[in-house]
């Protein structure tokens, strides 16, 4: 009665309004343990790691942790708040946010802020956002098929971006199925056909052929993407050709062999600083290798 009578007088809070911060205060105290975790995860996903045990703040044996649980367990020892969250981890009913699905889930959200942050850069331009695709196929560690999407534009001050945007698994390799993940991968990220511009692939038939490949399929649908071979391919295919030609074959042995004539000798290499010092100036500035 005289805790309803202070609620009436405004001398307590009522039930729900301490209900409510309190969960609001629960939130905030999830999402510094989450931002945290992100942040050892982040590092942790560039280097790879493994799953295995239970981190343990007061010990240096992080053996068989791997790289993520360790990681966590050598910054909880100075970070109170993550600290806190593994002493509460012995209770089975407390998320921890340190099991392989959580990892998944992180990597799942880093993944999304790496995409949105790609989009917000290409589109940063005045007028229509115009933009051209280049894709090549590529096989994971678990020997999948998937296609690597890249999209290309033009910067407000003419430079040109070009950015990864995501890996698409493929059901199979024909042109139609690969035009189809194109197709599904950029209205995912509400990127139009209609805007499309341009397509590069390799000159593989199933990418480049004129009837049934994906660069076809796409050409059908929008007419204004124009399909151009990769010029890293178009290369690699001159390269291929050309150690053919014994010429060309003795002038490459040459040119290595004279990288490792100077590269191995002290002596020779200053030598050769010395005269291209002598006959080019601003090469003074510069280090030969």
């Amino acid at each position: 009665m005289e805790n309803f009578q202070q609620i009436q007088q405004g001398e307590n809070e009522n039930i729900n309004v301490r209900m409510t911060t309190a969960n609001e205060e629960m939130a905030q105290k999830n999402r510094n343990i989450i931002v945290r975790l992100l942040d050892v995860f982040k590092h942790c996903a560039e280097q790879g790691h493994r799953d295995d045990g239970v981190p343990s703040i007061d010990t240096d044996d992080y053996v068989n942790l791997g790289n993520f649980k360790a990681a966590v367990a050598s910054h909880a020892r100075y970070d109170h708040v993550l600290r806190k969250h593994l002493e509460s981890a012995a209770d089975s009913s407390y998320a921890t946010y340190l099991s392989k699905y959580a990892q998944t889930d992180m990597t799942q959200v880093l993944l999304e802020h790496m995409q949105d942050g790609v989009l917000k850069e290409l589109r940063h331009q005045s007028g229509r956002f115009l933009y051209s695709i280049s894709a090549d196929e590529v096989t994971d560690s678990s020997n999948t098929e998937q296609l690597a999407v890249v999209i290309r534009s033009v910067g407000p001050t003419g430079d040109i971006r070009e950015r990864l945007l995501e890996y698409c698994d493929l059901e199979s390799m024909t042109g139609e199925s690969v035009a189809d993940a194109l197709m599904d991968c950029l209205s995912r990220h509400g990127l139009s056909l209609e805007d499309c511009r341009g397509q590069t692939y390799d000159g593989a038939a199933n990418m480049s052929g004129k009837f049934r490949g994906a660069q076809a399929v796409i050409a059908q649908i929008q007419p204004l993407a124009v399909y151009h071979h990769c010029s890293s391919h178009k290369l690699n295919l001159a390269l291929n050709s050309t150690s053919s030609v014994t010429e060309f074959r003795v002038m490459i042995e040459n040119v290595k062999r004279l990288g490792i004539f100077f590269n191995y000798s002290p002596k020779r290499t200053h030598i050769l600083q010395t005269i291209l010092e002598k006959a080019n100036p601003p090469i003074a500035k510069k280090k030969v290798v």
